[in-house]
């Protein structure tokens, strides 16, 4: 008798259906093909779900809660990261690194300001948005809450407190190629960085 090739090595997927039985134990062991293979879990369990109704409708929920967990588990990491340099020499979140922490359209919006600003003149930003704060020094205390992740979109809410001032930022969060971005920053002072910035480019002067 012939042996049956394994699901993990070769060609071997090539050859099976999508209900295979085979198929669905390679997509539960994981392995260094691990989200494919959960995208092969979810297929299979749908269309069981079709097939034998309610049954498989439980298993399906399961199968999709891991990915939905890695998503907001990875953009708290991403926040918690970014409020953790600030202890030592500091981020520079405005310069060489924000390419790695502000989506496209909010970098261009915050690169305009600075560029279009005249040279000894403050721009609508005036401040480090992630701390909303131009002196970071003695922030402590930071608690980080996310929700969302699903679709390469969440929300996170940072507290923390500056010397003995208490701060809350609201940050938006979306994902740039596999990466969490910062796409709009909310603070008290500033309902949208997004908008200030849009309408101070707009008006010609970035501040009023």
């Amino acid at each position: 008798m012939a042996q049956r090739p394994h699901p993990l090595r070769g060609d071997g997927r090539a050859g099976l259906s999508a209900g295979d039985p085979y198929l669905l134990t390679a997509a539960c062991h994981g392995g260094d093909s691990a989200p494919q293979d959960l995208n092969l879990l979810q297929t299979v369990l749908r269309r069981l779900v079709i097939r034998f109704g309610p049954l498989f409708a439980g298993l399906a929920v399961l199968a999709t809660a891991p990915a939905r967990a890695q998503d907001a588990a990875g953009a708290r990491a991403f926040v918690v990261g970014l409020y953790a340099a600030y202890h030592g020499h500091g981020p520079d979140y405005l310069g060489r690194q924000a390419p790695q922490v502000f989506a496209p359209r909010l970098l261009t919006l915050i690169r305009r300001d600075a560029a279009e600003t005249p040279q000894g003149d403050v721009g609508a930003l005036d401040g480090d948005p992630i701390c909303d704060c131009q002196d970071a020094g003695g922030l402590r205390g930071v608690a980080v809450e996310v929700t969302g992740g699903a679709g390469g979109r969440a929300s996170a809410v940072a507290h923390f407190r500056i010397s003995a001032e208490a701060r809350t930022v609201r940050l938006d969060l979306v994902a740039v190629q596999g990466q969490w971005r910062i796409s709009d920053v909310h603070t008290a002072d500033t309902p949208s960085l997004v908008s200030l910035l849009t309408r101070s480019l707009r008006a010609g002067h970035p501040k009023d």
